[in-house]
């Protein structure tokens, strides 16, 4: 009896034992898990710290850029204008010029209609150049965002072409007007002119 309840005692305590260990076993692997768990958020999340500071960094760059690329479009902006506003102006300036010799010319009794005529040519054609350097000043006005700047770079290259045309044309223009200008040449002109209206009359009479 006493060997049968000894045995129970044995058999009973290497059943306690064998719990005990598997409980153990069941704590330990808990607690692995619960710090491969704790192991990964913090990876995860030094992993998203990383990237917003790279980000950070990116952006700080591009900011840094859109104000360098800014500042030389700016630069561009103030070449480009002021070479036409300069062009435009001594066209002006050229003009004045012109219609002063042109009621100097008509003072002394010289018929100058055809560089009045010219000269109203040349006038047009300057403000047309006038009227492209406004357009032109607009679009180099325009916003510079990285997302519009190609296409601001466009315009302005198409608009500046024009103006850059539109100038040349009004020069051509207020040369042939000067040139109309040479000494004698419209007196010369009018002079013939008087006596083929002469001779008509004449030829009228004796007929």
């Amino acid at each position: 009896m006493k060997k049968t309840n000894l045995i129970a005692i044995s058999a009973a305590l290497a059943l306690v034992l064998s719990s005990g260990v598997t409980f153990a076993e069941v704590k330990q692997k808990g607690s692995v898990e619960k710090n491969y768990s704790t192991s990964s958020q913090m990876k995860t999340e030094l992993q998203d710290r990383i990237q917003k500071q790279k980000d950070a960094i990116k952006a700080k760059l591009q900011e840094a850029s859109n104000k360098i690329m800014e500042k030389k479009l700016d630069e561009q902006r103030k070449k480009i204008a002021q070479e036409y506003v300069v062009a435009i102006r001594n066209l002006n300036n050229l003009a004045d010029r012109v219609e002063s010799r042109i009621k100097k010319m008509e003072a002394a009794g010289i018929n100058a209609s055809t560089s009045q005529s010219l000269l109203d040519i040349a006038n047009s054609k300057i403000e047309i150049a006038a009227n492209d350097l406004t357009a032109l000043q607009t679009a180099l006005s325009s916003t510079t965002s990285t997302s519009t700047r190609k296409a601001i770079l466009a315009s302005v290259k198409t608009q500046a072409d024009k103006t850059r045309t539109d100038v040349k044309i009004a020069h051509k223009a207020l040369v042939d007007a000067i040139n109309s200008l040479v000494p004698g040449q419209n007196k010369e002109k009018n002079a013939t002119s008087s006596k083929e209206s002469e001779g008509t009359s004449t030829a009228s009479s004796t007929h």
